[in-house]
C-alpha cells in the first residue's frame, strides 16, 4: 500500500465535477491511485445506511448495501452514485425529509470527501471479493 501524505487531503477539492464524464472518472482513478486504494472495495457507514464504494477502469460505484431484513429483504441493494465514460448518475441530493427512505442525501463530492477521510482516518476496511 502507498503512503499517504498531507498534501493529498486536498485532492478532491481539485476535481473538476463539471468535466466530461470520461474525465471524471479518470480524475477519480487518479484519485484512488493517489490514495492507495485502487482496486479495492470500502465498505462505508452514512447516517446508518452501509455503502460500498469502489473504482475500477470503468466505473465509480457507490453501492448501498440493504441490510433490512424488513420489506425490501429481496433488494440486496442499489447504486446511489455511479460514474462511467459516458454517464454520471446521483441520487438526489436533499436531504432526507421523510418521503424517501433509501435517499442517501449526499452526492459525488460528498461520497469522493468520505473516500478521502476513510483514507486519512486509517480506518480499517477489508477488502471486498
Amino acid at each position: 500500500m502507498s503512503s499517504f501524505n498531507t498534501n493529498e487531503a486536498a485532492a478532491v477539492s481539485c476535481i473538476n465535477l463539471e468535466a466530461d464524464p470520461a474525465d471524471l472518472l479518470s480524475q477519480i482513478r487518479d484519485l484512488f491511485t493517489r490514495l492507495g486504494i485502487d482496486g479495492r472495495t470500502l465498505a462505508l457507514t452514512h447516517q446508518g445506511g452501509t455503502y460500498r464504494v469502489s473504482c475500477s477502469e470503468d466505473t465509480f460505484v457507490v453501492y448501498r448495501t440493504n441490510c433490512d431484513i424488513g420489506g425490501n429483504h429481496h433488494v440486496p441493494g442499489w447504486p446511489v452514485c455511479l460514474v462511467d465514460r459516458d454517464n454520471v448518475f446521483q441520487e438526489p441530493t436533499s436531504q432526507h425529509t421523510g418521503g424517501d427512505h433509501c435517499n442517501c442525501g449526499i452526492g459525488l463530492k460528498e461520497w469522493l470527501h468520505m473516500v478521502e477521510q476513510h483514507k486519512v482516518n486509517d480506518m480499517k476496511s477489508d477488502p471486498v471479493k
